[in-house]
């Protein structure tokens, strides 16, 4: 019993070093504390995993963060988050279409980042130039004013190559026949 509250008091320990170094964008050094978490405690809190999944992430270490994430995309506990992250690492991979649908799925757990908006158009974008745009006819059509849709639509409109998304918004206020 003594060792298992050693492991854990250890565990805390590191744990509260991996926020330091999360805090200070010292990603690779936060890696190595979360992967001696696991080692000891291998039944490790979805926290943990999704926390080793962003160290990952930030490294551009796509298909780790994938390999990572993945098996907890169902989990109960997880926030939506981690299927934004999940959507990244693949779409750091060139797989646009599963990076979307997961960008959907966190959208759908309540996402409140205008980044998830904003990924999603892009990597439709990236897919065909008119699923971005249907995209954006389906939010104005059940989003309604939901600012941070908007938001993210207006940051992926700059962000993408060429003018299509950038012209939807004039092109609803000039749909009256004029």
């Amino acid at each position: 019993m003594t060792s298992n509250k050693s492991q854990q008091a250890l565990s805390d320990a590191l744990w509260d070093q991996v926020l330091h170094a999360v805090n200070d964008h010292a990603w690779s050094e936060a890696e190595g504390l979360l992967w001696r978490i696991l080692q000891l405690v291998p039944q490790a809190s979805c926290t943990i995993w999704d926390t080793l999944g962003y160290t990952l992430l930030m490294q551009g270490d796509y298909k780790t963060c994938e390999q990572v994430l993945r098996p907890w995309s169902e989990a109960p506990e997880r926030t939506f988050w981690l299927n934004h992250k999940l959507a990244d690492a693949l779409r750091g991979q060139s797989q646009y279409e599963e990076a979307a649908k997961f960008y959907q799925i966190s959208l759908l757990e309540g996402s409140t980042s205008s980044l998830t908006y904003r990924n999603l158009l892009q990597v439709l974008y990236e897919l065909n130039h008119d699923t971005a745009t249907e995209q954006l006819n389906h939010w104005a059509n059940t989003v309604g004013s939901n600012q941070t849709a908007w938001q993210g639509a207006s940051e992926a409109a700059v962000l993408v190559p060429g003018l299509g998304l950038a012209h939807w918004p004039w092109e609803q206020s000039h749909d009256d026949g004029e």
